[in-house]
């Protein structure tokens, strides 16, 4: 069988007890990021030496990355951090098994050789955060006594980290930039989203407040998927008193011609990254893609990832909106659609009359199942995503899902 040394490194850190044998304690992957032939990034939740949670990241690097691995090791021991590199496993060095025609050109084209290698560390160390962490201390204990330490909500490795510091919610991005809280600010006037906070005097980072308790990916009654629909449709209206400059820089993001094509082009990226994985799979995916028709419909403000876990909810009926990283303009079957196929008949359909009773627009039941095949070809290889032993599987059987839905 022919092994590409992508695959043999993704083989070897979702085998058990691998992480846990290289990081030096017991670690579970929770994310892999892949670049066939040159990286495999690795996000890892573990437990601490005091008990305390302990996210980190762990990453192979092809031999073209070797010295970019050993500067980063040189700059976080400057900072008194740990960030160590070691020879990768004998199956991890290209060359070792027969490669794909992708990895082949790729080797030839920067003159590979055996020297893969394999560096981890703690969040602290993030081959991309580590610098604004340093400059913020998003991640120091908060001043004054019986303050909570700063909690990780969530953990992106070389991307963003998302801190709960006492009652605000910072983002800490790669690069240092601040988030864009434009889209939040304007949705705020017209229903309730999580409010935002002013730069702290610390870290100088703007924050979201905490509110609720839960979202609704936990537990949604038909009651709370009829209100959440609700929401949507507020969202959905606000596209008629949108600013133009905002109107303009969403355009920019996501080109209004391309709105309804966004599974396409997503199952096109997804064929890239498995073909060094699974051929059939990725074969699966491109004709896929060859064969999801795009949504047609006015344009509208999508939330861009609807779901329940995008709305948060308390003990009482409070709901909020929240994560506006992926809004876009677009026909509302995309939101619909979503929203739908993460949630049981019950509550989709709960969710669905909400949204029709608050004035949201009614679509035919062919195009809520084509924007269902849109957001599922955007999920589709979320099993790889989050590092699941079973990835290939499941993975097949969200393809089955949109190839039933064609």
């Amino acid at each position: 069988m022919v092994v590409s040394t992508t695959s043999a490194a993704l083989n070897a850190v979702l085998e058990p007890g691998w992480l846990s044998d290289r990081v030096g304690r017991p670690v579970e992957a929770k994310s892999v990021r892949i670049k066939p032939g040159t990286s495999l990034l690795v996000g890892f939740q573990g437990t601490g030496t005091n008990g305390e949670d302990a996210p980190g990241w762990l990453r192979v690097m092809w031999p073209a990355g070797a010295k970019k691995a050993a500067r980063h090791e040189l700059k976080a021991q400057a900072l008194g951090l740990d960030a160590p590199v070691s020879p990768a496993l004998p199956q991890l060095a290209p060359g070792f098994y027969p490669v794909s025609a992708h990895e082949a050109g790729t080797a030839q084209a920067r003159g590979f050789e055996a020297g893969s290698v394999v560096q981890f560390g703690s969040v602290l160390s993030d081959p991309k955060l580590m610098d604004v962490l340093q400059s913020t201390g998003a991640l120091k204990p908060l001043a004054g006594a019986h303050q909570p330490s700063p909690s990780v909500l969530r953990y992106n490795p070389a991307r963003r980290l998302v801190v709960l510091r006492g009652r605000r919610v910072e983002r800490v991005l790669a690069g240092g930039g601040a988030p864009d809280t434009a889209i939040h600010r304007f949705v705020g006037d017209y229903l309730p989203v999580p409010p935002l906070l002013e730069p702290a005097t610390d870290t100088g980072l703007p924050a979201l407040g905490f509110v609720g308790t839960r979202d609704l990916s936990e537990a949604q009654t038909e009651q709370q998927a009829a209100a959440a629909g609700e929401l949507f449709a507020r969202l959905h209206a606000c596209v008629l008193t949108l600013p133009v400059a905002l109107m303009r820089a969403l355009e920019r993001k996501a080109p209004s011609s391309e709105a309804g094509s966004s599974g396409s082009r997503q199952l096109s990226v997804h064929a890239s990254v498995l073909e060094s994985l699974d051929a059939e799979l990725a074969d699966r995916c491109r004709n896929l893609a060859r064969a999801l028709p795009p949504v047609a419909g006015a344009l509208v403000l999508l939330h861009g990832d609807a779901s329940p876990d995008q709305v948060i909810t308390d003990d009482g009926d409070q709901l909020w909106l929240t994560d506006f990283a992926r809004a876009q303009l677009g026909p509302v079957a995309l939101d619909l659609g979503s929203y739908s196929c993460t949630s049981s008949p019950q509550a989709a359909a709960a969710f669905l009359e909400g949204y029709r009773a608050a004035g949201g627009a009614r679509i035919s039941p062919e195009d809520l199942l084509l924007g269902s095949a849109h957001a599922l070809a955007l999920r589709a290889v979320e099993p790889l995503r989050q590092a699941r032993p079973t990835w290939r599987e499941d993975i097949a059987r969200n393809l089955a899902r949109i190839e039933n839905l064609l």
